[in-house]
């Protein structure tokens, strides 16, 4: 036993001996496995996915044309009087307004692929359906319905009592099968009395009378989880619910029989589309049903629904598109303004009535939420300007009403006791301006004082008026014989206010009106309407009377009308260069003289008008001027989308549109000719174009946009005409619709060598003036993955350490530019190298291995470096390091190189190092130390060579050790002479063990 523990320890001796003896492997520097695994790791936790950035569907935000899905496949469309489907459109024509489309759903089955391209879900009485139907259909729409509503979709359900029991109140069943409301009981009330249950909810809005009776058909449920408006005893025939950020409405009512009260319902329920709500849980001194009445009544006339908050609910505010604040006598708490912030943030908008003095103090925490803060001590007045009592002054446009959506057609304002504000967020727009006769009550100058401004909160709308007496249907206090809200222009300031408002939830873009060039058509008048369309549309709207190149550039759309005076060339090459960086062109003019100012800017781009008459049509125009087109006219544009019939007033016509498209086109037929002589067959009426990064729409005409004309004496103005409105909100959707931005990586973009910290630059541009944030990332692979180097970054630059990564030659950074909804990316178009350290010395030797004093030594040595190698030097001595000699070794293969140190006599000892640099400058540390010895042996002779390891490139050596142990040399055969002493040891152990086993 004994050993063979022996054996094992001396075998062991010998392999550990020779496996942990120093191998003389050069030091580089680099800091081996272990810190490639950190990097690895730092890498792995700044890996992101990329995925490519999808496109919203066309023009889904536009807020106007309100568009409804029918449902109709088991309603009655029978040709009777009582036909209820035509009873309903034609409700909704004369009570809610023009501004809506329909799309019939004859089958439950497509509903999921067309809901989405529609604000409202108008189920009407479904009189052919049997309960088993039903079923189907809820089983069916039980996901699509409940998605629908909460992301802010109207669904309205009409229902009536039916001949047998099992279909009285049949069409509810949908909802209570989808688990949507809880209704149950139908119970008949054909006739008798319904009372208005509930005047604060929006459904009823604009009754007045306490009771009311009911028409035949009319059905009552009880309702478990609504909010019943108006009852029949103790069921209710209308209910009204909010999931989310939608609305449902059950209208106990199907329009067999047409009632004032239920078309106002009906037309309430689709107003819901753009919902107000007036706060009144804090007190509030007037109401939506007395001081504010008649605001709201306009506002209801203008197509929005208005209802009262009672108590402060953050699901009543999540359900509404603009919260409205006034004068009250309970503070916010900031659980409260928290809420209200949060709306704003995600979409919704917020009208403040601020008041003076201590009067205000109560919503104080609100407006400062957002960056507001009033005068809180006096009140302004203003002599000159002063009208009645109780510090009353008028503002006028010529120097207190700035150019903006909410003043347009508004030429004066009267307060009463109004204050200012003293700070306003850096990106808010003044409306309104004390003058410079304005003072404070106690005597102190207030000129400048902001009296009105607007600001953007994300996509949210805050707008903050520092007076509520305005507000006020009810007073006439400057005793003039008119009421505060009809005073001047109190009335459309108002309105205006709560339409620009209505455009929150979708980016601010602003379309500037050129009139600089004496326009045909003002925005404060024939195109008034026109201008508060694009308002309710999200569009911010602006004008300029003289040519500004500023306003220019902070527009995203420019109509450009035709007028009486020429664009100069130096205007044009403006315009064209405001379209090349992304701006939108909508051009229109009409026939002859009337389109000739505007027909040279869209000469500009490629599209030229017929300037002599106007078109006429033998068989589609019902009255002079007026040619009515339909789908067969029209093309497949995206702006044509949903769009079925136009109407065009004394249009002209393009003689060539270049590389336009043709969005409508006269007849065929040669029923379409000038009114000068002549067929105009198929020829382009209205085109659109994209210019460098920009759009152009061109239509060759102007009268269509009016919203003061009836050229046709239908009883529908021209803008409102057919699909005309519809046309009007996707061409500006297209034009102003939210682009990626553009972005191009500058350096480094391929072949270049970087080091140390490097700038990472490059160019970017977004067509739509968005701010954009960058996130720039790194490759080592040629683009298989990718890390980061920084994100939300503002600039076009960033400093990048490139000491970080390891060196490579197949590096390369991507981009990615942001703005608030779309991104894109730009990456190297090559590979570049990054080289941080100097080369790499992988091996080197001496050779004879053993010299001679006749031999020539030669230093080799394999150099590599990513950069390329400069140079290579050696360094050695023969005197112990007191004095150097340099040679510079050269190229011989590959990466090999060397050099000849000559010959040596006999027993000189020679200590050699070396080092190299690379073309970018960067030297590599000194090898360790080699010794070789020149001398002749009596029979053999013997080189020995030592190693000592130096960190730093300074000429320090240590002096090599010139015996073994025993006196015997250093090394053997270049082994250690210790460690061949232990084998043979061994070797001479096992040998005796072996002999003594075999005696």
């Amino acid at each position: 036993m004994g050993k063979s523990v022996f054996i094992f320890l001396s075998t062991l001796l010998v392999f550990s001996t020779l496996f942990f003896s120093p191998t003389g492997i050069i030091d580089t520097g680099q800091e081996g496995d272990d810190a490639n695994e950190i990097l690895e790791l730092k890498r792995n936790l700044n890996t992101r996915s990329f995925t490519g950035a999808e496109m919203p569907s066309a023009f889904s935000k536009n807020r106007l044309p309100v568009s409804l899905l029918v449902y109709t496949e088991f309603t009655d469309l029978t040709s009777t009087s009582n036909n209820e489907f035509r009873n309903t459109i034609e409700s909704l024509q004369s009570t809610y307004g023009p501004v809506f489309r329909y799309e019939n759903l004859t089958d439950y089955t497509e509903l999921a692929n067309k809901i989405d391209e529609h604000d409202i879900l108008l189920i009407v009485e479904q009189e052919n359906a049997y309960p088993t139907n039903i079923t189907t259909i809820a089983s069916a729409w039980e996901s699509i319905l409940e998605d629908f509503v909460a992301s802010g979709g109207i669904l309205i359900v009409m229902d009536y009592v039916g001949s047998f029991m099992s279909t009285r109140g049949i069409t509810a069943g949908i909802l209570n099968q989808t688990g949507l409301l809880q209704v149950y009981n139908p119970s008949s009330f054909g006739s008798g009395t319904l009372s208005l249950e509930n005047s604060s909810d929006p459904l009823p809005r604009g009754i007045y009378d306490s009771t009311f009776p009911a028409v035949s058909g009319t059905v009552a449920f009880d309702v478990y989880d609504g909010i019943p408006s108006v009852n029949s005893s103790s069921q209710a025939v209308v209910t009204h619910k909010i999931i989310g950020k939608g609305h449902i409405a059950l209208l106990g009512f199907d329009l067999f029989t047409r009632s004032i009260y239920f078309d106002t319902i009906l037309a309430n329920a689709v107003r819901l589309h753009r919902h107000v709500v007036f706060d009144n849980s804090h007190s509030q001194l007037e109401s939506i049903s007395s001081g504010f009445i008649n605001y709201t009544e306009e506002l209801t006339s203008i197509g929005f629904a208005v209802s009262s908050m009672e108590t402060f609910d953050a699901d009543w505010i999540g359900a509404c598109d603009i919260l409205v604040l006034t004068y009250c006598f309970d503070t916010y708490q900031e659980f409260e303004v928290d809420t209200i912030e949060d709306f704003v943030e995600g979409g919704g908008a917020l009208f403040v009535a601020a008041e003076y003095s201590q009067y205000g103090d109560e919503i104080d925490p609100v407006i400062e939420r957002f960056g507001f803060v009033r005068q809180k001590t006096y009140s302004l007045v203003n002599g000159s300007n002063g009208v009645g009592v109780g510090g009353g002054f008028y503002l006028n446009n010529t120097n207190h009403i700035r150019n903006h959506s909410v003043s347009v057609g508004v030429a004066r304002i009267e307060n009463h006791g109004a204050t200012a504000l003293t700070k306003i967020p850096d990106d808010a727009t003044k409306i309104t301006v004390a003058d410079e006769e304005m003072t404070w009550t106690n005597g102190t100058s207030a000129e400048g004082m902001v009296i009105t401004a607007v600001t953007t909160v994300g996509t949210g709308r805050v707008l903050v008026h520092c007076d509520s007496s305005l507000l006020k249907g009810d007073t006439d206090t400057d005793m003039d014989g008119t009421k505060n809200f009809y005073d001047s222009n109190n009335e459309i300031f108002l309105l205006n206010s709560i339409r620009w408002l209505s455009g929150a939830g979708q980016k601010e873009r602003i379309v500037l009106f050129d009139e600089s060039h004496r326009a045909n058509l003002w925005i404060n008048a024939s195109y008034y309407g026109f201008a508060n369309f694009l308002t309710e549309n999200g569009h911010t709207v602006h004008w300029m009377t003289q040519f500004d190149e500023e306003m220019i550039d902070r527009a995203h759309v420019i109509v450009i009308q035709d007028g009486w005076e020429n664009y100069t060339v130096s205007e044009i090459d403006y315009l064209k260069n405001f379209a090349d960086s992304g701006g939108g062109l909508f051009i229109c003019g009409g026939w002859g003289q009337f389109g000739l100012e505007a027909d040279k800017v869209g000469n500009a781009f490629g599209i030229d008008r017929n300037n002599t008459g106007y078109l006429q049509d033998s068989d589609d125009s019902p009255s002079a001027g007026v040619i009515v087109y339909d789908e067969a006219n029209l093309s497949n544009h995206r702006i044509m989308e949903g769009t079925k019939r136009m109407e065009l007033v004394y249009s002209s016509a393009f003689n060539s549109i270049g590389g336009a498209v043709s969005l409508l086109n006269t007849d065929d037929d040669g029923t379409c000719t000038w009114s000068d002589g002549g067929t105009a067959n198929d020829l382009s009426v209205i085109a659109a174009s994209t210019f460098g990064l920009g759009r152009i729409v061109y239509a060759a005409d102007y009268r269509f946009l009016m919203y003061n004309a009836d050229n046709d004496g239908d009883g529908e103005n021209n803008l409102y005409d057919s699909d005309n409105d519809l046309f009007v909100s996707n061409a500006f959707g297209w034009l102003a619709e939210n682009r990626a931005p553009e972005v191009t990586v500058v350096s480094p973009n391929g072949g270049e060598t970087l080091s140390d910290n490097s700038a990472i630059t490059w160019s970017a541009q977004d067509p739509n003036k968005d701010q954009i944030l960058f996130d720039v990332y790194y490759s080592d692979d040629s683009g298989s993955s990718w890390y980061s180097i920084g994100t939300n970054l503002s600039g076009t630059s960033v400093s990048w350490d490139t000491t970080s990564v390891g060196d490579g030659a197949e590096f390369q950074v991507r981009v990615i530019a942001r703005d608030y909804e779309l991104d894109s990316m730009d990456e190297s178009d090559a590979v570049f190298t990054v080289d941080n350290m100097g080369p790499t010395i992988l091996e080197f030797a001496h050779s004879p291995s053993s010299p001679e004093p006749a031999d020539s030594i030669w230093i080799e040595a394999n150099v590599t470096d990513i950069s390329g190698i400069s140079s290579v030097i050696c360094n050695y001595t023969v005197d112990g390091g007191t004095s150097w000699t340099t040679v510079t070794m050269e190229p011989s293969s590959g990466d090999e190189f060397n050099v000849s140190l000559g010959t040596f006599e006999n027993d000189t000892s020679i200590e050699y190092r070396i080092r190299s640099n690379d073309t970018l400058g960067r030297w590599s540390d000194w090898t360790s130390l080699e010794n070789v010895t020149v001398f002749i042996a009596a029979s053999t002779t013997t080189t020995t060579t030592t190693a000592t390891e130096t960190t730093t490139p300074t000429e320090t050596t240590t002096t090599p050790t010139d015996t073994g142990p025993f006196g015997l040399p250093e090394t053997i055969f270049g082994v250690d002479t210790l460690i061949v002493l232990a084998a043979i040891g061994a070797l001479v152990l096992i040998l005796i063990i072996v002999l003594m086993k075999k005696r």
